[in-house]
């Protein structure tokens, strides 16, 4: 079974009930190409820290209800649309700076998942955030998705892991999206045999698990997956198996 899954690019800003319609209708416009998820960038809701929101003290007054109330009303455009969403928000954590979060919400508008964003800048450890503590997996249609959100590019053993635990794709909200990332995004879908959807404000795109763009841009791109698509079947089923077996390290044993 495909599933088509589109990457959307969306400006920042602190002004959450403007992000939320802003979401909203993108969503209309890619569930009308026909794509069961979106990947908006990380703080696509809620604004991301200095780049939108100033400085640290701004959690002080920070409207989290209103967060909450325009988060509840874009699971509503969810459900009605048949869509799911993957979009960068904050959740509060009693009294510490809030997580730096991805929000997965089904298309019954109901949330299935909350990614805090593990591996924090030093910046972001300066009053921003609080950072997670645990991967994330989400089902969608038979497909298994991991969450990795922007700075988490530079890890590695992140998407090594989501490999490890047989998940087709990575969802990968992000705030910015230099070329290192372009490059570090298709070494980890090639070296992993993941998809990647990659959404930042200002590009987004997929990236098959053979490590190539399958459409990257500053627009919003719909793109379907599909694990019988013989482009894919060395990174699939000759690759991917492979690593496997030779990390455990049997068949390079003699006798």
């Amino acid at each position: 079974m495909s599933l088509t899954v589109a990457a959307v690019p969306l400006p920042g800003s602190p002004d959450i009930t403007r992000n939320a319609s802003r979401i909203r209708a993108a969503l209309a416009e890619v569930a009308a190409r026909r794509a069961r998820l979106a990947v908006f960038p990380e703080g696509a809701l809620s604004g991301y820290a200095k780049a939108d929101l100033g400085t640290p003290e701004v959690w002080a007054g920070y409207d989290f209800a209103l967060h909450d109330r325009e988060l509840a009303s874009i699971a509503a455009a969810c459900r009605e649309l048949g869509v799911y969403a993957a979009l960068g928000g904050v959740r509060r954590v009693g009294g510490r700076p809030p997580l730096n979060a991805v929000y997965v919400l089904s298309d019954r508008g109901e949330p299935v998942a909350v990614y805090g964003k593990r591996r924090l800048s030093h910046t972001e450890l300066e009053g921003w955030y609080t950072p997670g503590r645990a991967p994330a997996v989400v089902r969608i249609d038979g497909w298994r998705f991991g969450i990795a959100v922007c700075i988490e590019v530079q890890f590695h053993e992140l998407f090594a892991a989501y490999e490890s635990m047989g998940v087709d794709g990575v969802l990968f909200p992000s705030a910015g999206f230099g070329p290192s990332f372009s490059t570090s995004l298709q070494a980890h879908a090639g070296l992993c045999g993941l998809w990647i959807a990659a959404a930042a404000p200002m590009a987004a795109g997929v990236a098959g698990p053979d490590g190539s763009w399958m459409a990257f841009g500053d627009a919003p791109c719909a793109v379907s997956l599909d694990r019988g698509d013989p482009r894919f079947h060395v990174a699939l089923e000759l690759a991917r198996p492979w690593r496997r077996e030779a990390r455990k390290g049997d068949i390079y044993r003699v006798g």
